[in-house]
């Protein structure tokens, strides 16, 4: 793969996805500072650069999204080194001041886990006891399963072949009201996903999802 093709946004923007894991984990293992908030500014610039790149994808701009409201919880609204602890015999550990090696695989245990489990913030409520089945019948389901979850997301995308939003050469803000009012009511149905309720997202982003729906930055670098 030659560099050119690293630093694009299409077919998929792996350098800048790369860069942007790398400033979130840089900042979960930094201390305690008000100044660690500065690491969100380069992911801001990134991010406006993504969505003044009419070439990204919609893989791209949804990946981006949910990768930057991980990384604003992580660093402007959540102190993680003192909020966020693991369960277990690590309850008790101080990780801001533990060294380097050891606050790394702390990060990497907490980017890991989106639904937060083994930690303090996951989900308290308790799985329901798995049933007794065959291998081959939970195969099968499981098949059945993703089919169904395939045409379900099939369904829910055919708006956006006749978004005018999603055409080349057109933004959102040539779409009109109803485009974005359809745009908006789409990434409700994520407000209620079981993982991003377990813990991915905080309620005091809420909002802001709503909004950054509402003004068209997840689909704005999509492309027909």
């Amino acid at each position: 793969m030659s560099l050119a093709a690293v630093l694009a946004w299409r077919p998929f923007p792996y350098g800048y996805l790369a860069a942007f894991y790398t400033i979130l984990l840089a900042a979960v293992v930094s201390r305690p500072s008000p100044r660690r908030r500065l690491f969100f500014l380069p992911l801001l610039a990134m991010t406006w650069q993504l969505l003044s790149d009419s070439q990204a994808g919609y893989l791209s701009g949804a990946l981006w999204f949910c990768s930057l409201l991980t990384a604003s919880d992580y660093i402007l609204v959540t102190d993680v080194q003192r909020e966020l602890r693991l369960t277990g015999e690590h309850t008790a550990q101080n990780i801001e001041n533990a060294p380097l090696i050891v606050r790394l695989n702390w990060a990497v245990n907490l980017l890991c886990s989106s639904r937060g489990i083994g930690w303090a913030h996951g989900p308290r409520v308790r799985s329901p006891r798995a049933t007794v089945t065959s291998r081959w019948k939970f195969i099968a389901k499981q098949i059945v399963r993703f089919i169904a979850s395939q045409l379900l997301f099939d369904a829910v995308n055919l708006h956006t072949r006749w978004n005018p939003a999603l055409v080349d050469h057109m933004g959102l803000v040539h779409a009109g009201l109803a485009w974005r009012v359809v745009g908006t009511a789409g990434t409700l149905p994520i407000m209620q996903d079981p993982i991003m309720r377990a813990g991915e997202l905080d309620s005091r982003v809420n909002f802001s999802v709503i909004m950054w729906a509402w003004n068209g930055a997840w689909e704005l670098p999509q492309r027909i």
